[in-house]
């Protein structure tokens, strides 16, 4: 084999590594992208709304508690300045709602079912009555 050939041998062997390297590098963009579009499918969802006295009026500081019944797994979340609650990335299931805050009567929901990627609203009203 002369110095030609081998050089020829040469060049084609590292274009050969260069195009196989190319499309590794391709394939495992392609994968990643693959795996990220399966995993931002949400397995769960989101209860949500407005809590709010018998008059229509906004209640803040409304201690609001999502229980899973099947699990027992408890979220707490508080009312904002308009009332609105969002309790998110719930697991799918049945769940009950209690709504509590001082001076007014407690609400409670026994039975509310999420499914996967469904946003659920529940408004409520609270009556003025005992502390809480």
């Amino acid at each position: 084999m002369t110095q030609k050939e081998f050089k020829g041998d040469e060049m084609d062997s590292r274009r050969s590594l260069s195009i196989f390297v190319r499309s590794l590098g391709l394939s495992v963009v392609i994968f990643l992208m693959a795996y990220a579009q399966s995993w931002s499918q949400s397995v769960t969802g989101q209860i949500s709304g407005t809590v709010t006295d018998t008059t229509g009026a906004a209640l803040p500081q409304v201690e609001v508690t999502a229980r899973n019944i099947a699990t027992d797994i408890t979220r707490k979340v508080q009312t904002g300045s308009t009332g609105l609650y969002i309790i998110s990335l719930l697991q799918p299931g049945q769940y009950s709602l209690t709504f509590v805050k001082s001076g007014f009567e407690h609400a409670e929901q026994p039975s509310l079912i999420l499914q996967v990627n469904q946003s659920l609203t529940f408004d409520v009203k609270l009556s003025v009555g005992h502390a809480a």
